[in-house]
């Protein structure tokens, strides 16, 4: 076998699936059975599952951050009232707040690939539509399908460092995803700022759209299916949408035994609030919410507040957001470290 078919995934996982099947009858000539790998992917791949699953929950945040500075030539252009624009940042969080409830549950039974496909083709439909739209309803509408396709996916990335890492090495990979969605709040404002000055409002959808679309292409062909429930530690052998297309025909014929077969289930969004019931939890869940409600509006209104103050131009208004950007880049990096430091003590 040559050594570029002996990384592939897919013969891995028919391999450790024959292994498995000769060791079901039990040790033979005295040998004990090998402890299972907790995932079959190499680390590499594993590198590139969550710099992807991180660079698609990174849009979860971009997306609130790189509009900001456009709130007043919005008001402006579509000849509305800033107030009214505030409301499609209002109506962004609130779906973004309930989102993550139906889109992680649906992960959880249904697989990641599946749903990260579905939510990133939702989201780049969703801002082909706003950089077409020329009306106040429709930036209201569809600021909320672009919020409803893409605010789950940031949960989707930890359920993937899950699903591939062991607890002994998640710290660095859970620092991966971190500093993907935590590095919005220092570029969104700053690549709002020059696409509005440059290019106009439409050009923060087009590149959110073409940005996303890119990344939905990465996903299709070089993400597969982790979640355990599936793939256990990824030897299950799967077929239709849990595999990559240049594969399918492969996966197809080199099925096993252990093949697990998957039905589709209705997403329960209230299973997230049983969390709730522990103290601990809801202590910590409560803080940040304060936090992040308090942020929200201070963000939100920035820029709209120091433009009519100070006269700032529209790079000026997305450079005011980039001290607590980079705080919030420190911040999760230094989380990874702290986390892979924890687990060596």
């Amino acid at each position: 076998m040559s050594a570029s078919h002996s990384r592939d995934p897919i013969v891995l996982a028919a391999t450790q699936s024959s292994t498995e099947a000769n060791l079901e009858d039990g040790p033979q000539d005295g040998m004990s059975t090998p402890p299972m790998a907790y995932s079959i992917f190499s680390k590499n791949h594993k590198r590139w599952m969550i710099c992807l699953v991180a660079f698609a929950g990174w849009f979860s945040t971009l997306s609130s951050f790189i509009y900001f500075p456009a709130i007043t030539t919005l008001a402006e252009s579509l000849e509305t009232s800033v107030t009214k624009i505030n409301l499609t940042v209002t109506s962004y969080l609130v779906v973004a707040a309930l989102a993550p409830s139906i889109t992680g549950d649906v992960a959880d039974k249904s697989g990641r690939r599946p749903v990260v496909i579905a939510t990133l083709g939702i989201y780049v439909v969703a801002n082909i539509g706003l950089a077409l739209q020329r009306s106040y309803p429709a930036l209201l509408v569809l600021r909320m399908i672009q919020s409803a396709g893409i605010s789950g996916v940031f949960a989707i990335a930890y359920g993937v460092v899950a699903d591939i890492a062991s607890p002994a090495e998640r710290g660095g990979f859970v620092g991966i995803v971190s500093f993907g969605t935590n590095t919005a709040p220092a570029l969104g404002p700053l690549l709002g700022g020059v696409l509005l000055a440059f290019r106009g409002w439409t050009s923060i959808f087009w590149f959110l759209g073409i940005s996303a679309g890119v990344c939905l292409c990465l996903a299709i062909f070089t993400l597969p299916e982790t979640a355990r429930n599936i793939v256990g530690n990824g030897s299950i052998s799967v077929s239709g949408i849990y595999t990559l297309p240049f594969f399918m025909n492969r996966t197809t014929l080199q099925r096993t035994e252990r093949e697990k077969k998957f039905n589709w289930r209705l997403p329960n969004p209230l299973t997230c609030l049983y969390r709730l019931s522990d103290k601990d939890t809801s202590i910590l869940i409560i803080t940040l919410s304060i936090f992040y409600m308090t942020y929200t509006c201070l963000q939100a209104t920035l820029s709209t507040i120091f433009i009519g103050l100070y006269g700032l131009s529209d790079l000026q208004a997305g450079l005011i957001y980039l001290p607590f950007g980079i705080g919030c880049a420190i911040a999760a990096l230094g989380t990874g470290i702290a986390i892979i430091l924890d687990k060596h003590l």
